[in-house]
């Protein structure tokens, strides 16, 4: 549960190894405002280098299921079904100002986790 312009947020990640984030919303009363599947395509185009935040990311997508730093930069991922079958894995970047530096897609089987690897 987090607080979001007032609202409470409750986040139901599936991941790390899931492939969706559900988030709803309740207004101060304890009504649900909006329930949604954050992880999405249409989202993801919302980040922009340069302007997006860490904080802006997080209110797009959810919680990332894995964070670790890459050249200096902490990256954020995310395991997910843009199309709905072949799973893919979302890497965003934040350079030291925390605004977004790169988004990349990469098919799960090429992908840039490290899962499995421990």
């Amino acid at each position: 549960m987090r607080f979001v312009h007032g609202e409470e947020v409750w986040e139901y990640a599936t991941g790390p190894e899931g492939v969706e984030t559900h988030v709803i919303a309740f207004d101060g009363t304890g009504v649900v405002q909006s329930a949604e599947q954050v992880l999405t395509l249409g989202n993801i185009r919302r980040l922009t280098p340069g302007k997006t935040t860490r904080q802006e990311t997080r209110e797009l997508l959810g919680r990332p299921g894995e964070v670790s730093m890459m050249n200096g930069k902490e990256v954020w991922e995310w395991r997910f079904r843009p199309f709905g079958f072949i799973p893919e894995i979302l890497a965003v970047s934040f350079g030291g100002d925390g605004l977004v530096t790169d988004v990349a897609r990469v098919p799960e089987s090429i992908g840039g986790s490290n899962r499995g690897k421990r």
